[in-house]
């Protein structure tokens, strides 16, 4: 991202670093036994997998495309 000058990089990798706090701190909680895995950490993880990867990630796919990489 940073090779090809992709301008939203900065907030694209404060997606990834803020999604990896969560999951630490979810993984964390359940290997307590503070937190059951429920319905609403299902919807979280998922929404969030599926809307990083149809919105977020399409944003640089043009940007790779247009410096040769498909």
């Amino acid at each position: 991202m940073l090779q090809f000058k992709f301008v939203d990089y900065h907030s694209h990798k404060k997606e990834h670093d803020q999604f990896v706090i969560k999951a630490l701190d979810l993984k964390e909680r359940m290997e307590r036994g503070s937190l059951i895995l429920t319905m609403e950490i299902y919807y979280y993880l998922a929404h969030w997998l599926v809307n990083h990867i149809l919105v977020t990630d399409k944003r640089y796919s043009n940007n790779f495309n247009e410096n040769g990489l498909y």
